[in-house]
């Protein structure tokens, strides 16, 4: 969130979470895009030990904090994305 707000510095964050014999994954990576701060998110998913499938791609637009969470929201997929839970 502060690399977010605070001058749209370069940041990569993965939060996991893990089964027996799975892993999900989502990556944040924040750059900026056509002039404009944006968060790359991506999720996937690994049932081991075969490699990871990607399940979806999306940039969002703005992080904050919302009811207790931090998000990345204003998505090209028009949902909320949690930075601190999978679900």
């Amino acid at each position: 969130m502060s690399a977010f707000q605070n001058g749209c510095r370069p940041a990569d964050y993965t939060l996991s979470s893990f089964g027996v014999d799975t892993a999900h994954t989502r990556r944040f990576v924040i750059e900026r895009r056509n002039g404009a701060c944006a968060v790359l998110v991506v999720d996937s998913n690994r049932v081991i030990p075969r490699p990871p499938l990607v399940l979806s791609r999306r940039t969002c637009l703005r992080v904050q904090r919302l009811n207790g969470d931090i998000v990345a929201d204003r998505c090209t997929t028009h949902e909320t994305v949690s930075l601190t839970k999978i679900s």
